[in-house]
């Protein structure tokens, strides 16, 4: 995975559109019953519920630039099994500005909010780019 102080602005720029690309292609049932800020991932009898930044590991492209998000079974003292979520490192694929901001506040938002928020850092990012 490359990190984020290691590419350029042009990158830093694709990755944030590539989760604008994650939210907005997920279906209403997703939205409604698939997507929680307040936590990475978890499995549940319905399927995967996850923060954008989980969503965003799942997702094939972010996968093929080493950003994932995968579950270990875990097992506890009782016999009842749990699932685990293990995800790359947040902050370095995506920065520490937008991690703080939008991955980091786990305040329940809905899947729009977080896009206008997406869209907001990308600008920001933008501005970056013309003061470069």
């Amino acid at each position: 995975m490359k990190h984020w102080s290691d590419i350029t602005l042009k990158e830093k720029i694709a990755r944030w559109e590539q989760v604008l690309r994650v939210l907005r292609s997920m279906t209403r049932h997703e939205r409604e019953r698939h997507f929680n800020m307040s936590f990475y991932g978890q499995k549940t009898s319905c399927g995967t519920v996850a923060c954008a930044a989980g969503h965003c590991g799942l997702d094939p492209w972010f996968r093929r630039r080493g950003f994932k998000m995968d579950f270990r079974l875990l097992k506890s003292y009782c016999g009842r099994y749990f699932w685990d979520d293990d995800i790359s490192d947040v902050e370095g694929f995506f920065g520490t500005r937008g991690f703080e901001a939008i991955f980091f506040d786990s305040r329940p938002r809905t899947v729009g909010k977080v896009i206008r928020e997406v869209l907001s850092h990308i600008k920001y990012l933008k501005a970056e780019k013309e003061m470069v």
